[in-house]
């Protein structure tokens, strides 16, 4: 795994108290590092929106 997208994940975490669903935000650095657009089902993914380089779309 690559450290730097942990210190991201910690960093993003840390800021917002969202311990509970760190999962998501794992996700979220992962897909920053490896896609262009991150696309879920997932309507808690638009909080993190503003931690992130990548477009979020949420599909209802």
């Amino acid at each position: 795994m690559d450290c730097t997208i942990m210190d991201n994940v910690y960093s993003v975490v840390a800021e917002l108290e969202y311990g509970k669903n760190i999962n998501d935000v794992i996700h979220l650095k992962f897909a920053e590092r490896y896609c262009e657009k991150l696309i879920t089902f997932d309507k808690d993914f638009k909080r993190l929106s503003p931690f992130s380089k990548i477009s979020i779309e949420v599909i209802a």
